[in-house]
């Protein structure tokens, strides 16, 4: 991975679960910035340069799959990590864009080293 400290946009209704994906992903060295609703997140999307997405299944305010559409909308290249129990839903997101689709927010551990063979490609 570059030196340089990669921030990670993590979209995440759920407090609990986007603090565990926050605590690991700060220990790997990342910059993590959350927020809890697509409003925001979109938001983010457009003023910082992140390294990575992680975008979950459901808002309040709209659909994980309608927040992968509009980042690709905005930007093609990043990475974008998408987790949802359903598996249609699964999929949709990788017709969508996400480069990696997971069944819940406790898989980004698992899932890690994949998630560092996208950052290697930054």
């Amino acid at each position: 991975m570059k030196s340089a400290v990669i921030e990670v946009l993590c979209v995440e209704a759920d407090i609990a679960s986007c603090k565990l994906m926050m605590q690991f992903l700060d220990g790997q060295g990342l910059r993590t910035i959350a927020t809890n609703n697509i409003r925001d997140g979109l938001r983010l999307v457009e003023c910082m340069g992140c390294g990575l997405f992680i975008v979950g299944g459901q808002y309040r305010d709209g659909t994980g799959l309608e927040l992968c559409r509009r980042i690709r909308s905005i930007d093609q290249q990043t990475p974008i990590v998408f987790y949802s129990e359903q598996e249609g839903e699964r999929e949709e997101a990788k017709r969508t864009g996400a480069q990696i689709s997971l069944t819940g927010p406790g898989e980004i551990i698992e899932s890690y080293p994949a998630i560092l063979g996208l950052l290697d490609q930054l």
